[in-house]
């Protein structure tokens, strides 16, 4: 979102004025522009990260978690997830919010080889 800001500033005595006439010096006095412009940005990110073992083809481990897209029209600013995958333990947890809140779309915890995607 862009926000863009115009002052006249008197010359002389560094008062706003509305027009080429300042008030505090009562006298038709050289204006100074002054333009601001504000850009916001939102950056959001996510990781994953996996632990690997020697000799497996598969990870034994994963974590993924931050902001992802949402294909649902109901969250247009996305997802809030937290997945954590152990082969070792056999599990699986995950836990999806609405983005920027701690309102609870989804969660699940279960034995990994019971789950279904």
């Amino acid at each position: 979102m862009t926000d863009t800001q115009q002052k006249r500033i008197c010359s002389q005595c560094g008062t706003e004025k509305e027009n080429s006439f300042c008030g505090s010096c009562k006298a038709d006095t050289p204006s100074d522009i002054n333009i601001s412009v504000s850009e916001t940005i939102k950056v959001r990110d996510s990781l994953r990260m996996r632990k690997l073992g020697a000799g497996i083809k598969k990870f034994l481990g994963e974590f993924l978690g931050g902001w992802f897209p949402s294909g649902d029209p109901k969250l247009p600013g996305g997802v809030d997830k937290a997945r954590a995958i152990d082969r070792e333990k056999n599990e699986y947890h995950e836990v999806v919010k609405k983005y920027g809140t701690d309102e609870i779309i989804h969660e699940t915890h279960e034995q990994l080889n019971k789950h279904q995607k």
